[in-house]
């Protein structure tokens, strides 16, 4: 049981953290793309 929950816990910290790389390289992007059409 407990390994189990452990288990759950980890595969849910490796998709969040995914998720969170994933989602601070398109905000990074984002806002490189923003200060390009700012200053253009």
């Amino acid at each position: 049981m407990a390994e189990d929950t452990q288990t759950e816990y980890d595969r849910g910290l490796v998709k969040a953290s995914t998720l969170g790389s994933m989602f601070s390289t398109t905000a990074n992007a984002g806002r490189r793309r923003g200060k390009i059409m700012r200053t253009a």
